[in-house]
């Protein structure tokens, strides 16, 4: 199937309706050897296509399974090898009463946040594939072997884990909402301007990055600041949850300037931190320029406790090293993908907590994680992986994961650590990096009596 090469997208939100019409334009290139005659999409469900095109030529439906929302198309003459076209495609986002089983949280009256799961996805669509092998007997299927594609997998290699069906690209996002919200997007805000009693912000992605993102639209408050790294910094709040915003601003300095130190420079000029409503999927979201954190963490918490400010600075730093990190390296659809995304920058703020705050306030956080460990691994619906071959399972690679990572840094000692990695990012640039690249990298740092226990936690699990 073809990879989504660009994408310019403009989007009008309608609160009120929970009702959302968008134009994405994107850039489809075919990267492989032989021409490609047919389009398979896929679509979330309340999505619904208006139109589509290529060249202004109008793709024919050729078939469909409307339950699972999966279409083909056929081209108006074959993609050829290497070749790039562009698509055209208008939908709608059209949430009509309410659903028993789904929440609808990512369109509201007060607080969207959509994904970019509102654009087709290209191909195959994993995240609609069953993985619980507890599941899978009930349907006749096989059960699973990982939840992942293999380290070794040469297609999965060449994708990127946020999102498959997407090359890094530049990308330009225009959004209106009604008169009375502030809506945020990916890269830097170019311009915004009101029309026809809307508000309107254009936003783009100037340095490609991967096709990971989330739109938001609420009724805002807004606090701008200069910090001393020079970033532009913008919180977008509930006007109820003004108390720590001066705490966000200082964790975030700091946290840069952590980066800067042992890492290299931040990624970007411009950072919106944005408050969204507790019921949605995640507690955090960050991608390109933003970092969406919901209201139950950090926003109404008491600052003058210090294991609440802990905690902010925490995951503030956390989600900060998460841009270093997702901008700085291409990370492979393969086993341990998660030990990149998730479980390093995570145990890279352990240890600026320990440096900051003393390792009294990191063995609280130690403690929780390795009570949720427990906790997860005994609801395992498959077989739990060693870390080297983790495979997406929340539990595993957020806590243990991120527990044998601080371990590895205690070890080896923040410098070497933050040094092999820059090296490792460097070295990788804009390569397919797998975690067991980097692990491999770590483990040739230690010395050869270090390595027994480490190599243990890391590819074997106890049983």
């Amino acid at each position: 199937h073809p990879t989504i090469s660009g994408l310019d997208l403009s989007i009008d939100i309608f609160p009120e309706n929970r009702r959302a019409e968008y134009t994405a334009t994107l850039d489809l290139t075919n990267g492989g050897e032989t021409p490609i005659d047919t389009l398979h999409l896929s679509l979330k469900d309340f999505v619904s296509i208006n139109s589509i095109s290529i060249e202004k030529k109008t793709l024919s439906l050729v078939n469909w399974d409307e339950v699972h929302k999966q279409y083909m198309f056929r081209f108006p003459r074959p993609l050829q090898a290497k070749e790039t076209t562009t698509l055209r495609v208008e939908c709608v986002l059209d949430y009509i009463g309410f659903s028993q089983s789904d929440p609808q949280a990512d369109l509201t009256f007060n607080g969207t946040l959509m994904g970019r799961d509102i654009i087709p996805v290209i191909g195959y669509n994993d995240a609609k594939a069953l993985d619980q092998n507890r599941d899978r007997g009930d349907y006749g299927l096989t059960k699973l072997i990982s939840r992942m594609a293999s380290i070794d997998e040469a297609s999965a290699l060449s994708e990127d884990a946020f999102s498959p069906d997407a090359m890094w690209q530049k990308t330009s996002i225009q959004v209106s909402t009604s008169r009375d919200q502030i809506a945020f997007a990916p890269g830097i805000l170019k311009r915004k301007w009101q029309q026809n009693g809307r508000n309107y912000f254009l936003y783009q992605i100037e340095t490609p990055a991967p096709m990971h993102w989330y739109i938001g639209s609420a009724n805002y408050k807004r606090y701008e600041a200069t910090l001393r790294t020079r970033t532009k910094l913008i919180i977008l709040y509930d006007q109820r949850h003004h108390y720590n915003l001066e705490h966000f601003e200082n964790a975030v300095t700091e946290g840069i300037a952590f980066i800067q130190t042992n890492l290299g420079s931040y990624p970007y000029q411009q950072l919106t931190i944005a408050e969204i409503p507790f019921y949605e999927e995640d507690d955090f979201y960050t991608y390109p320029n933003v970092i969406a954190i919901s209201e139950k963490h950090g926003w109404t918490a008491d600052g003058r406790k210090e294991k609440h400010l802990v905690y902010i600075y925490y995951s503030i730093v956390r989600e900060l090293i998460k841009q270093w990190v997702y901008q700085n390296l291409f990370i492979a659809n393969v086993q341990g993908a998660d030990m990149l995304r998730v479980a390093l920058p995570d145990a890279m703020a352990l240890h600026f907590i320990e440096q900051k705050f003393g390792k009294a306030l990191v063995d609280r956080h130690v403690d929780q994680k390795i009570d949720r460990y427990g906790k997860g691994r005994g609801n395992e619906p498959n077989k739990e992986p060693p870390l080297l071959y983790a495979d997406g399972i929340d539990y595993l690679e957020a806590n243990k994961g991120t527990l044998a990572l601080y371990t590895l840094i205690q070890e080896l000692g923040a410098p070497l650590f933050s040094q092999t990695l820059v090296t490792f990012t460097e070295n990788r640039a804009l390569k397919p990096a797998t975690f067991r690249h980097f692990y491999e990298k770590l483990i040739w740092k230690l010395p050869k009596d270090q390595r027994i226990d480490i190599t243990k936690t890391f590819e074997t699990v106890e049983r």
